[in-house]
């Protein structure tokens, strides 16, 4: 789940989605480039099983989290509708449209919520999924070596308590920690996605490695104004793996490559939602 932060106006957005897709561009060819890959040095297999597998877990993981958050306001989402309303927020954050967390909580007001409501725990969740992210991602850096990193630690774990406390109050300390749990898989399914990212560019990378390039995507729709951080992700990630044993280039690509793979698993449930009407 993104952070929900003041976002461009309508009439800015075309030309910010533009200029995410171009840094895609620019940075792929780059990557390549540098890499001095072919097709034939990609592996089908790993991309094969990260489309077929942990993407659509990723949605089904998401799903889930949807209804907690349902849960926690006392409204009901779902698992199928989650599932969808998921989709669709993940292919409009990259859009030139308002972005998925609106999508989220339209469907939690479908279900239920008031607007207040839903626009709290929907920033709440996001604040918390960012903390845990960042968090996970500081201490990676700092196990990887960058012994600076701990300094953030402490920070992000202040915000990600205060995030669970805050959801605590509400909806008490059983739902707390299923969510909590569920954002630590959902981290997990993410940095198997980025692994097996890098396994098909036959770029190798530790678990670790691949945890703190996952952080880059989420890091890059919570600070960009470019709609879902198009690029800024990608470009964080490569930032981040000149800390690492990784190529840059090979970070942008596997960055890169475990968006697009989102976004595809996401139309095939838009897909095939619409044609069961």
């Amino acid at each position: 789940m993104s952070l929900s932060l003041p976002k461009l106006p309508p009439k800015l957005r075309l030309p910010a989605t533009v200029l995410g897709l171009a840094i895609i561009v620019a940075g792929s060819i780059w990557s390549i480039s540098g890499l001095g890959i072919t097709w034939s040095d990609t592996r089908p297999g790993p991309l094969l099983l990260n489309l077929m597998v942990v993407q659509p877990l990723i949605l089904a993981i998401a799903s889930a989290t949807l209804s907690l958050s349902a849960r926690a306001i006392g409204s009901t989402v779902g698992f199928r509708g989650g599932l969808t309303t998921v989709a669709y927020a993940t292919l409009a954050e990259v859009l030139p449209l308002p972005g998925g967390a609106l999508v989220r909580g339209a469907a939690l007001m479908k279900s239920g919520a008031t607007l207040r409501d839903a626009t709290s725990i929907v920033t709440v969740t996001a604040v918390m999924s960012l903390a845990l992210l960042v968090s996970l991602s500081a201490a990676a850096l700092a196990m990887l070596g960058t012994a600076q990193a701990w300094i953030v630690v402490a920070p992000s774990l202040a915000a990600l308590v205060i995030s669970l406390e805050f959801v605590r109050r509400r909806a008490g300390l059983r739902l707390t920690l299923a969510m909590l749990a569920i954002r630590i898989v959902t981290a997990a399914a993410g940095a198997g996605s980025v692994y097996l990212a890098l396994a098909a560019l036959s770029e190798p990378a530790g678990l670790l490695e691949a945890a703190l390039l996952t952080t880059s995507a989420s890091l890059g729709t919570a600070v960009a104004i470019v709609p879902a951080g198009l690029g800024i992700g990608e470009a964080i990630a490569a930032a981040l793996a000149t800390l690492t044993s990784v190529p840059p280039e090979a970070a942008f690509l596997a960055v890169a490559l475990h968006r697009a793979l989102g976004l595809i698993a996401s139309l095939g449930v838009v897909t095939l939602k619409r044609l069961r009407g």
